[in-house]
């Protein structure tokens, strides 16, 4: 790691409100042009994106996404292989989350019927129920920040910055780096880059770092359309005595920026679980405080090596 990520660790891990995010962009831009690398703010509808290089004339693109959740009680945990886990562990936080304003729903306006005899008071009792539901999502979405982001996704954002100043300079106009706003709000700011973009990136390798700073079994991740490049892929990612590098052309179930590019390949690193599972936990929660330099370094030098090959 470089001494710009750490700074971004110790005082950026927070890039949520609009002066936050201010904050890094600048830094972000700076360390980019420092760099000797052409770098703006890309307006793309909503979206604030870090464009670092030059789109439009790279080889291969290496993204991430820069701002940060809101904090929630429960932890958004990633299992990438097995999708009937994931889904019963978002059904199971789902009924936690919103099991008030079911009961108030269900339970609450019947009792208040049955000793009122009241439509009206039902109804009312029902129509507060939906709107906590509305509450409770508008603060998952627009909720006060998490305490702290470090793998989530500072980790993929340490990586484009070191990567950026990593990479040889005989290769750097071959490259671009993106820095997303908004994938917290459903990778709003990938989606409206892709179609800024969209005929460049029906043929260029968009690849992405979300959560890349906790496991030592990194997962590689190709949409369809990219599969082609598992070769390449594997040669660049090779396994080592610290970390394992597994490449998933079978369905895998994740969720973040590379899903917007058919070119995209996802990059994220999990724990293995005594039964096998392969997962990441503690993001979108205060406990979300580890980013092991050992990843990072990793990565980067991964990410150089498929830069030449690509």
């Amino acid at each position: 790691m470089t001494d710009i990520s750490r700074e971004i660790l110790e005082k950026h891990q927070i890039r949520k409100t609009k002066e936050q995010k201010a904050a890094f962009r600048g830094l972000a831009l700076s360390t980019a042009k420092e760099n000797g690398y052409s770098a703006k703010v890309e307006i793309n509808g909503s979206a604030e994106n870090i464009v670092i290089g030059d789109v439009d004339h790279a080889k291969v693109i290496y993204t991430a996404h820069y701002d940060t959740p809101a904090g929630t009680p429960f932890h958004n945990l990633m299992i990438p292989k097995n999708k009937l886990l994931y889904v019963l562990y978002q059904i199971a936080i789902c009924l936690l989350l919103y099991s008030i304003p079911i009961l108030i729903m269900t339970v609450g306006s019947g009792y208040v019927y049955s000793l009122t005899d009241s439509v009206e008071l039902k109804n009312t009792v029902l129509w507060l129920g939906y709107l906590l539901i509305w509450v409770i999502l508008a603060l998952l979405l627009f909720g006060p920040a998490n305490k702290h982001n470090a793998n989530d996704n500072t980790s993929g954002v340490t990586v484009i910055l070191d990567l950026m100043a990593a990479m040889p300079i005989e290769e750097r106009s071959n490259v671009a780096f993106v820095l997303f706003d908004l994938e917290e709000r459903g990778c709003l700011g990938s989606a409206q880059f892709n179609k800024a973009h969209k005929s460049k990136l029906k043929s260029t390798p968009v690849i992405n770092f979300d959560c890349v700073g906790v496991g030592s079994t990194i997962l590689l991740a190709p949409r369809k359309g990219a599969r082609s490049l598992a070769p390449k892929l594997g040669e660049a990612f090779t396994a080592n005595d610290t970390f394992a590098t597994e490449i998933a052309l079978n369905s895998t179930f994740s969720n973040s920026d590379h899903k917007n590019f058919s070119q995209g390949v996802g990059v994220a690193s999990f724990t293995t679980s005594k039964h096998g599972v392969l997962y990441t936990g503690k993001i979108h929660t205060k406990h979300d405080t580890e980013c092991n330099e050992e990843n990072i370094d990793f990565i980067v030098e991964c990410a150089i090596k498929l830069a030449k090959i690509i």
